[in-house]
C-alpha cells in the first residue's frame, strides 16, 4: 500500500447539530485514531502564522489542548516528543508534537488553514517519517486536508535546529572516529566533508559563528558577526532528534562539531555534517553576492583554522600510517559531581 494513501478521515462533529457546538470554538478535522477523542478548541491565537513566534503561539494553545484531551480519555497515553527535528540526507523535518500510546509513537501535525500546499506537505512527511520508526503522521486541521499531489516537506540546515544543552551524557565526543564501516581516517568520507567545511567557512567564520551564538543564547540577539574566541569555547547543544552533541570554536581552530561516540552513528554524523556544509555553502553565496568584508587574516594563526585543518589532517594521516588512528577532534566530557 502506498504511505500516499491517506485513511480514512473523520470530520469530528459533522453529525452534531450546528447549535450544539459552543460559539467561537473549534471542532478539529482529523485522520486520528478513530477511539480518539474529538479536538475541540478555542480559537488559534494566529489563524494564518508566518513567523516562528506566530506559530509558537499557535502550538502551545494546541498542543495543551491536544494533551488535556486525549489524556482525560485514554488511559497511558503521554506525551513522547515536543517540537523534535528529524534529519534525513535531504533535510529537516519538524514535528511539533508525538503522542505515544501502547508502545506506538504518532508524529502529529498543526495545520491552521487546510489547503492544497499543507496537504502536499503532509504526504510528503507521510512518505518519509515511518523509516524513523514511528507511525503514519496525523493531522488537524479546521476541516479535511484537499486531494494534493506529495511534496518536499523538509527545511535545509538553519541554526534554530540547534539548542544548548544543560546535561549532556558523559563520554568521548569527536569530529570523527573509527568504526567497522569506516576504518581509515584517510579513506573517510567524513574527512572529506569536514575538508569542505573548513575551506568553505574560511573567511567567513565570525559571520557564521555569530548565527550560531546568539542562536544558542551565547550573546545578545543582534545582528552582526562576532569573532571567534581566543581560548577555545566547548558548549553543549541538543542535535537534531535529541542527540547529545558538542560545538567548539576558536581562532585557531574554527567552528567544529563533536558526536557522540557512543550514541551518534557514522551515518548521523556524516548527514549532519553534509547539511551544514550546505548550509555554509549558502551563506558564503550570500556574502559574496552582497560583496560583505570578509574575516582579515589572523596575525597569530597563519590561514587561520583552514590552515590548522590541514596541519592537523595531515598529521593524523601520519600517525595512522605508523600505528593506526582511532579518534580525532576529541572532547572527554565528565559531568561535574
Amino acid at each position: 500500500m502506498s504511505l500516499f494513501k491517506r485513511p480514512k478521515e473523520r470530520n469530528h462533529g459533522a453529525s452534531k447539530a450546528r447549535g450544539e457546538r459552543p460559539r467561537n470554538q473549534l471542532t478539529w478535522s482529523t485522520n486520528a485514531p478513530a477511539h480518539w477523542p474529538p479536538l475541540v478548541t478555542d480559537p488559534l491565537p494566529v489563524p494564518d502564522p508566518r513567523s516562528e513566534q506566530e506559530w509558537a503561539q499557535d502550538y502551545l494553545v494546541f498542543i495543551v489542548s491536544l494533551t488535556q484531551a486525549l489524556g482525560e480519555s485514554i488511559p497511558g497515553l503521554k506525551v513522547a516528543s515536543v517540537s523534535r527535528e528529524y534529519m534525513f540526507p535531504w533535510g529537516f523535518l519538524n514535528v511539533p508534537v508525538e503522542i505515544e500510546e501502547a508502545g506506538k509513537r504518532y508524529p502529529i501535525f498543526l495545520y491552521p488553514q487546510a489547503n492544497p500546499e499543507v496537504a502536499s506537505k503532509y504526504l510528503g512527511a507521510a512518505e518519509i517519517l515511518p523509516r524513523k520508526g514511528v507511525e503514519a503522521p496525523i493531522y488537524y486541521a479546521p476541516s479535511p486536508l484537499p486531494e494534493a499531489s506529495p511534496s518536499n516537506p523538509l527545511r535545509p540546515f538553519s541554526p534554530g535546529i540547534l539548542t544548548k544543552s544543560s546535561s549532556p551524557a558523559s563520554g568521548q565526543y569527536a569530529m570523527w572516529w573509527s568504526t567497522e564501516k569506516d576504518p581509515a581516517f584517510g579513506k573517510s568520507k567524513t574527512i572529506d566533508i569536514l575538508g569542505g567545511i573548513f575551506t568553505t567557512l574560511d573567511g567567513i567564520n565570525s559571520y557564521v559563528f555569530g548565527l550560531l551564538a546568539r542562536t544558542l543564547g551565547l550573546v545578545e540577539d543582534r545582528p552582526g558577526r562576532i569573532g571567534l574566541p581566543d581560548r577555545e569555547a566547548s558548549i553543549p547543544i541538543k542535535g537534531p532528534e535529541y542527540q547529545d552533541m558538542f560545538i567548539s570554536a576558536s581562532r585557531e581552530k574554527g567552528i567544529r562539531f563533536h558526536f557522540s561516540t557512543r550514541a551518534s552513528s557514522p551515518e548521523y554524523r556524516d548527514v549532519f555534517l553534509a547539511l551544514f556544509l550546505a548550509f555554509a555553502k549558502t551563506a558564503r553565496a550570500e556574502i559574496e553576492q552582497k560583496r560583505l568584508p570578509q574575516d582579515p587574516p589572523d596575525p597569530d594563526y597563519e590561514n587561520g583554522p583552514l590552515g590548522w585543518w590541514r596541519f592537523a589532517a595531515q598529521v593524523a594521516r601520519s600517525k595512522e600510517q605508523e600505528a593506526g588512528i582511532r579518534m580525532f577532534g576529541v572532547i572527554e566530557h565528565q559531568p561535574k559531581p
